[in-house]
């Protein structure tokens, strides 16, 4: 492994721990490369809205974090979420939701990841871009 693709697997042991954030919520990296990442999170009543639906907010944090990963496979050390944009497609149906990010643009300080969030049945349910600020 290279230093890089160690540090990645750190990160990714971190956040698919319960003790940490994503984790503690039932979000999980499943697999990540040079400029991409996946991660999945079931739907089940703790991320459904009143109604009975995925909660957007939930939708969103696994977009966020997965976006995030794909991030910190290009060698950046430090990255805070400077904003985000999310669109929300279609109610999602039952099981794992599945999200996959890719980086679209790094630059000195900043960097943009696109990320699709699909349901059980592979229907795309929500997409969103994220910008991410390097803070070293």
């Amino acid at each position: 492994m290279t230093e890089n693709q160690d540090y990645c697997a750190e990160i990714m042991r971190r956040i698919n721990s319960p003790e940490h954030f994503g984790g503690r919520n039932g979000i999980l990296i499943t697999e990540f490369g040079d400029g991409w990442a996946k991660g999945e999170m079931e739907n089940s009543k703790a991320t459904q809205n009143q109604m009975g639906g995925v909660h957007g907010g939930a939708l969103s944090t696994l977009a966020d974090i997965v976006a995030a990963m794909s991030v910190s496979t290009m060698g950046r050390r430090r990255r805070v979420t400077l904003h985000n944009t999310m669109h929300y497609m279609r109610q999602a149906c039952p099981g794992k939701l599945s999200c996959e990010a890719h980086v679209r643009k790094t630059g000195r300080t900043i960097a943009v990841s696109e990320a699709t969030v699909m349901d059980a049945d592979g229907a795309k349910v929500a997409i969103g871009t994220f910008t991410f600020y390097f803070t070293e």
